[in-house]
């Protein structure tokens, strides 16, 4: 919905942090900056932008804040640095 014509998903392992990594890019136009803003203070905050709700993402955080290993827990993280141009999406799993 979101990429123009392409998306890319990468998996691998964290071999420092011991931890599986999924990475989604893509080419689009990228997070608008109210929705990167309105995540870094907290995924409970995000508002509504450019028709998006954030309720996907709102999800996606509280999944993988639930995989907890050894004291640690699975995060994700928002960017529009994707080598593609667009998006990143990074899920971080212990």
């Amino acid at each position: 919905r979101y990429a123009e014509k392409n998306v890319q998903i990468n998996l691998g392992i964290d071999q420092l942090n011991n931890e599986l990594v999924i990475e989604v890019f893509d080419d689009g136009k990228g997070y608008p900056q109210i929705m990167l803003d309105s995540y870094q203070a907290g995924p409970a905050d995000m508002v509504l932008s450019s028709g998006r709700t954030g309720l996907g993402l709102y999800f996606s955080h509280l999944i993988a804040q639930a995989h907890r290993n050894k004291g640690r827990q699975g995060s994700i993280a928002l960017s529009n640095d994707s080598p593609l141009g667009g998006s990143r999406f990074t899920l971080r799993l212990p």
